[in-house]
């Protein structure tokens, strides 16, 4: 996609995108499960059981 940023993590893993539509962030835990996404501002976190 022309004019789309995307930021990869140590292991290749999608941290950041963004375009004029849209900006999503995940942030991730070391075993590189997510533990939020944010599109736009809004932020959804995850949980996991050890």
């Amino acid at each position: 996609m022309a004019g789309t940023e995307r930021v990869y993590g140590a292991y290749g893993d999608l941290a950041h995108t963004a375009s004029a539509e849209a900006e999503i962030n995940v942030e991730r835990d070391a075993l590189g499960r997510p533990l939020s996404e944010t599109v736009n501002g809004c932020t959804a976190r995850y949980a996991f059981r050890r």
